[in-house]
């Protein structure tokens, strides 16, 4: 690995790199990078480059003041409303795909739902979306924290910007942000009155409209904003019933909702954002802000990848095998025996004498290998409403010292299904009803010192939380009915400070640390409806309750309490007023909890503990050119301890600290303008994470890859804009992305992983002279390239299911500004 420090050792390392590991294309952005430098260069030499367009400066809050994003030691990649807008995309699932070394999809393994966020940054993150599993990546909306992966797939409605931040944030941002974070900003209420609204059509009937008004209701004191946005589309994906003479048990099961649609991956969703603004003083300002989802689509589609062995060959030999034949043996009573609520018993479906009572043998015949059709017999849907309230308080103290307060309140309450399998045989079937609730407080007390060489901040944050997540789960056939009702309360308790000393003009030293205390409660009532364990054979002695032999958790109180203190340090050097290189130390947690899926019963919830992760980077941000040319690299290495892994034991997938890792990589991200008219962005990122230690009877390996993790991620934009005779502006943009291998299980199921990708977006766009309105047409996944991007592996049960990605859609979008 080579520090890109002049042009001649950057096209070596570059052309390194491309020799090594990446086609030619992977390289165009280090390459055209260089060239652009070589071209400044050259230009400069020939007249001066200032008197023409500059770089926007994009300002963060990534050290929770706001700053250029040049000047923050922390490698942050940040998205204008703009920016963001010209790519076409709407929801924060979306900017994995141009972020380096960053994944994040809008969906989970058997959910079903696209509104369950599964972020990793730099090899860490979390895909589950269990109540028991905290995620791995922080996402904060204008402050408050979303502390459950479903429901956090934000709509961008009337955005100012998004900050990824790279590497632990433990000592700012707090408690599960062991992989980085997400902060979205929202656009403030405007001292004037504007409104905007835009009108979107394109693939699938697709029809989005959204909207904004800003309305000052006090002269230069109280001011309010409304924003909304409507998402509809049809699915991609069809459901179609399977032909034969045969029964299955659709829609017999329990489960929260029963809804059933002849598509699949389609969308319906509805945002509303309100916010006013209370300037009292020049010194004290009251942001009140709320904002309503919601949602009410078909669910993320699925396919049946694979069969193997497992409770299929139960299933199997139930319907195959005469009720003599069973008499006597092991399968008698599975076989003979009605199951649970669906009703009757399987044993000789197929070989007595009434042909009408037929069932579907599972076997690799249902493998057809369409990756857009399939014959589901179980619900999908994606089902969510959520709200949340505000207060955010600043106060400038005195010129010197200022606070803020942050004052939050959030409620998500969800059900979600998917038929894992995609056969008319509930053979993974799975439905969750969900809710939770979380208040929040946070103070911030920031100043300056010594002639303004120290700026400091001391804070203090409290978390409370509540909710409940219950599994409606049918395997083979009905075999397996989980009932599965888990309840759950967090209190989490923080102080913090951040300090940066400029020790010369050029030379500044960062100090951060953190203390969180967190107490959980866990209260588990799984059950298998069709005491499934008592006819194998399982001990009474062994179930939490002999006299109830569906109920495999023990129905008591699970306590544990965790602490931590988190540190970062760092040093940071400015040769100059435009280029800033930086060392860095930071460090991450993330709290313990209990497995909470047992498909056999248990005396005892199994536990796992906290993980841990430490981070050394190195960065230089660099602007030249009279900021025509902009370049961020960053170098990290990191020990990431205690992972948390879900693995399957059986058909129970169990959270165990499986491993320790290291992880070192790199990011090399850059703008510029080599002319007026033309502006080209790129990006290269690399992850080499490994195993080092695998801990206990675990299902990982030394060489699998982590799961959400390609070794290589990069991304190319170019944007040519001319001038029309009228004065309006026609843009031409594409836009390239690729992803090297991604393992879409943490055991690296060969039929979840995905192989390497080149994804082409492209638009063009027109503004009016006045800029009143724009017209914008574009098409997203232009070669259509399909590729799974989430699945499961349940080989307790015998089968593999995945999810793809969507195909090549067009879209023309309106735009107007009152």
């Amino acid at each position: 690995m080579r520090e890109f420090r002049s042009a001649p050792l950057a096209r070596a390392a570059s052309a390194e790199l491309c020799g090594r590991a990446l086609k030619s294309a992977l390289c165009s952005a280090v390459a055209l990078s260089v060239v652009s430098a070589a071209a400044f260069a050259q230009e400069d030499g020939a007249e001066t480059v200032g008197a023409g367009r500059s770089l926007d400066v994009i300002t963060v809050t990534a050290q929770k003041r706001a700053e250029n994003s040049q000047d923050v030691p922390i490698a942050v990649s940040a998205y204008t409303a703009k920016g963001l807008t010209s790519k076409g995309i709407t929801n924060i699932s979306q900017i994995g795909e141009f972020t380096p070394n960053v994944t994040i999809d809008n969906t989970s393994s058997f959910s079903g739902s696209t509104q369950v966020l599964s972020a990793y940054i730099r090899g860490i993150g979390q895909s589950d979306f269990a109540f028991n599993l905290d995620p791995g990546v922080g996402i904060y909306v204008d402050g408050v924290y979303y502390a459950r992966s479903f429901g956090a797939v934000t709509d961008l409605l009337d955005l100012e910007r998004v900050e990824v931040l790279k590497g632990p944030q433990g000592t700012l941002f707090g408690r599960n942000t062991i992989g980085g974070a997400i902060n979205i900003i929202t656009r403030r209420p405007s001292d004037t009155f504007q409104a905007v609204a835009d009108v979107t059509t394109g693939s699938f009937s697709r029809l989005d409209v959204r909207g904004a008004v800003d309305i000052p209701l006090i002269e230069d004191t109280l001011f309010g904003q409304v924003s909304f946005s409507s998402k509809t589309r049809g699915g991609y994906h069809e459901n179609v019933p399977l032909q034969g003479n045969f029964i299955a048990d659709g829609g017999r099961f329990i489960r929260p909702s029963a809804n059933f649609f002849d598509e699949s991956g389609g969308e319906n969703t509805q945002n509303l954002r309100a916010k006013l603004e209370w300037r009292a003083s020049d010194r004290l300002n009251f942001t009140l802000s709320g904002d309503y989802m919601n949602v009410d689509e078909q669910a993320t589609p699925s396919v049946l990848l694979a069969v193997g062995p497992g409770l299929v060959d139960v299933y199997n030999a139930c319907i195959s095998l005469s009720v003599a034949d069973l008499t006597g043996g092991p399968l008698e009573s599975i076989c003979t025996t009605p199951r649970a609520v669906s009703g009757g018993f399987l044993a000789g479906a197929n070989v007595d004498s009434d042909p009408f009572n037929d069932r579907l043998v599972i076997d690799d015949s249902l493998v057809t290998g369409a990756i857009d059709v399939s014959n589901p017999g179980g619900a999908g849907y994606s089902q969510a409403e959520a709200y949340g309230f505000s207060l955010t308080t600043d106060w400038n103290w005195t010129d010197a010292v200022s606070l803020k307060s942050i004052t939050a309140y959030r409620k998500v309450d969800a059900t979600f299904a998917q038929d894992v399998d995609g056969t008319p045989v509930a053979l993974g079937d799975h439905a969750f009803d969900t809710d939770q609730w979380q208040a929040s407080q946070e103070f911030q007390l920031t100043g300056a010192a010594l002639d303004d060489r120290l700026n400091w901040l001391f804070g203090a944050y409290l978390f409370h939380e509540e909710g409940g997540l219950t599994d409606f789960v049918h395997f083979a056939g009905g075999l397996l009915q989980i009932l599965g009702p888990n309840d759950f309360n967090t209190d989490s308790y923080a102080g913090f400070t951040h300090l940066n000393y400029a020790l010369t003009d050029n030379i500044g030293l960062t100090f951060g640390a953190r203390y969180t205390k967190e107490d959980k409660e866990f209260f588990g009532g799984q059950r298998d409806l069709n005491s499934l364990a008592f006819q194998l054979g399982f001990p009474l002695a062994l179930h939490p309750d002999p006299t109830d032999t569906t109920l495999y958790f023990p129905p008591v109180l699970n306590q544990r309490d965790f602490d931590n203190i988190s540190f970062k340090a760092g040093i940071e050097y400015s040769p100059s007023d435009n280029i800033l290189t930086y060392l860095s130390f930071s460090q991450g947690y993330k709290s313990g909890g209990w497995t909470t899926r047992a498909t056999v019963p248990i005396l005892a919830a199994p536990e796992f503990d906290e993980e841990k992760a430490d981070t050394y980077e190195a960065g230089f941000k660099g602007e030249f050119f009279e900021r025509r040319l902009q370049t961020n690299i960053a170098v990290f290495f990191t020990k990431y301890k205690d992972l948390q892994v879900t693995i399957y034991q059986g058909i129970s997938p169990v959270t165990e600290n499986a491993a320790a890792s290291e992880i070192k990589g790199f990011e090399f991200e850059f703008q510029s303008l080599p002319t007026d008219n033309l502006e080209i962005l790129g990006s290269v990122g690399f992850t080499d994470a490994e195993y080092t230690e695998l801990i206990g009877e675990t299902q990982l390996e030394p060489g699998f890859l982590f799961q959400n993790t390609p070794r290589w991620s990069s991304s190319l934009t170019g944007i040519y804009s001319v001038s029309t005779r009228n004065g309006g502006r026609v843009s031409l943009q594409g836009d390239w992305t690729y992803r090297s291998t991604i393992a879409n299980s943490p055991r690296n199921t060969p039929e979840l992983i995905a192989d390497p990708v080149h994804l082409f977006s492209a638009v063009i766009k027109y503004d009016d002279p006045n800029d009143r309105y724009t017209v914008s047409f574009g098409g997203r996944n232009l070669s259509d390239k399909r590729f799974i991007v989430a699945g499961q592996n349940q080989d307790g049960i015998g089968y593999v299911g995945g999810t793809y990605n969507r195909p090549r859609e067009w879209y023309l979008s309106l735009g107007y500004r009152f």
